[in-house]
C-alpha cells in the first residue's frame, strides 16, 4: 500500500440490521493458528507476482477454500498494464465469495494477496530488484479474511457479508501513483447492486509480531464515525494493540471502497519493519497477531447487528487524487 479524490456525501443505509439471539452471543470462534496455516500455505507458493506460477497457484488455493466452505465464488479477471512489470499485460484476478443475507444489506471484507515485485524499501541495494515473500504484506490480509469466512459459514450474521481478496494492490510506485490497489478500484467501481454492500473494512499487514495498529487518516477524515465505531470496537477487544501505533494516511484497498461513496475502515498496522524488503517473512509473524486481527474483525461484524448503519462518507481528502 502507499502513504499519503472529488467531494462527495453519501450515507450508508440508516437501518438497523436486526437484534442479536436473545441467549448473546457465543464465544469469539476465530482461531489463529487457523489462519497462520493459511499465511504458510500462501508463502509456500514463493511471491505471489501477478504473472508468475507462484501467483497462479495461489490464487487457485484461494479460491478452492472458499469454496470447501460452501460459498458462491466467483473469480473476477481483468487486465493492467503496471509500470513495475514494464507495462506489459498483467492478469489479475480478484476473488470474491459471498454469504448472502436476502433483503439485508452488506459488509464487504477485503485483503490483498499479491506481493510486491521489488524489495524498493531493502536496506541492501543488490535486493532492490527481487520480489519480496510478503509473509506481512499481503499473505496475513489474506489468511484472516479466509479464517472469517470459516467462521461466519459457521455461524452467519444477520446481514449479507461479501468476502474478497483483492489482486494488484502492491504494484504502485512513486513514479507510477496510479498503479495502487488496482483490484479494489476495479471491484469498487463494479459492485454487484444484489450484494447490498454498504459498509467496507480491509484487512491488511496485520501479522507483525510486534502488533501496533495505524490510526489511518484518510478513513478518518471522510467517514470519521465508521473509523471511531470500528476503531473502539478494536480497543475493547484488543486495546494493546490500539494503544501504541501512529497515526498517518495510507492508500490501501479501502481508499477504492471510499471513492465510491461506502464507509471505509482499515485495519493495518503500517510500522513495520520488513515493510517492502527481504525481510518480510514468516519468521516475522505470529499467529496471536492474526488471532488479534481476527477477533476484532469478528467482534466489529457480529456489532453492527445491532448498530445503526447511518454511517456516511464526506468529502475526501484532496491529496487522495494522486493515487
Amino acid at each position: 500500500m502507499a502513504r499519503g479524490f472529488f467531494a462527495l456525501f453519501i450515507c450508508a443505509l440508516g437501518a438497523a440490521v436486526g437484534p442479536a439471539e436473545a441467549d448473546g452471543q457465543d464465544p469469539q470462534a476465530f482461531d489463529g493458528e487457523r489462519a497462520f496455516q493459511h499465511l504458510r500455505a500462501q508463502c509456500a507458493f514463493g511471491p505471489r507476482v501477478p504473472g508468475t506460477r507462484a501467483h497462479d497457484q495461489a490464487g487457485e488455493y484461494l479460491a478452492e477454500r472458499f469454496r470447501e466452505l460452501g460459498l458462491a465464488t466467483t473469480i473476477q479477471s481483468f487486465t493492467a498494464r503496471p509500470a513495475l512489470l514494464g507495462g506489459r499485460p498483467a492478469l489479475l484476478r480478484n476473488i470474491i465469495a459471498r454469504l448472502e443475507a436476502p433483503g439485508r444489506p452488506s459488509v464487504i471484507v477485503t485483503a490483498h494477496w499479491d506481493s510486491r515485485p521489488t524489495a524498493d524499501m531493502d536496506p541492501n541495494p543488490a535486493n532492490a530488484r527481487l520480489p519480496i515473500e510478503g509473509a506481512n504484506d499481503g499473505a496475513s490480509g489474506a489468511a484472516v479474511v479466509l479464517e472469517l469466512a470459516r467462521v461466519f459459514q459457521e455461524k452467519p450474521t444477520t446481514h449479507g457479508l461479501v468476502f474478497a481478496l483483492c489482486d494488484g494492490e502492491d504494484l504502485g510506485s512513486l513514479k507510477a501513483p496510479k498503479d495502487w490497489c488496482l483490484g479494489s478500484k476495479h471491484l469498487a467501481e463494479r459492485l454487484e447492486p444484489a450484494w447490498g454492500v454498504r459498509l467496507a473494512i480491509n484487512v491488511d499487514m496485520v501479522g507483525d509480531r510486534h502488533l501496533a495498529f495505524t490510526r489511518e487518516l484518510y478513513g478518518q477524515r471522510a467517514c470519521p464515525q465508521f473509523s471511531d465505531f470500528c476503531w473502539s470496537v478494536g480497543q475493547e477487544i484488543a486495546p494493546e494493540a490500539f494503544g501504541g501505533g501512529s497515526s498517518r494516511p495510507v492508500f490501501d484497498d479501502h481508499a477504492s471502497f471510499l471513492r465510491v461513496g461506502i464507509p471505509s475502515f482499515d485495519l493495518i498496522d503500517f510500522d513495520y519493519e520488513g515493510w517492502h524488503t527481504q525481510g518480510d517473512v514468516i519468521e516475522r509473524c505470529s499467529a496471536r497477531s492474526l488471532q488479534t486481527a481476527g477477533r476484532v474483525v469478528e467482534a466489529i461484524l457480529r456489532r453492527l447487528e445491532t448498530e445503526n448503519w447511518a454511517f456516511c462518507v464526506g468529502p475526501l481528502p484532496a491529496d487522495m487524487n494522486r493515487y
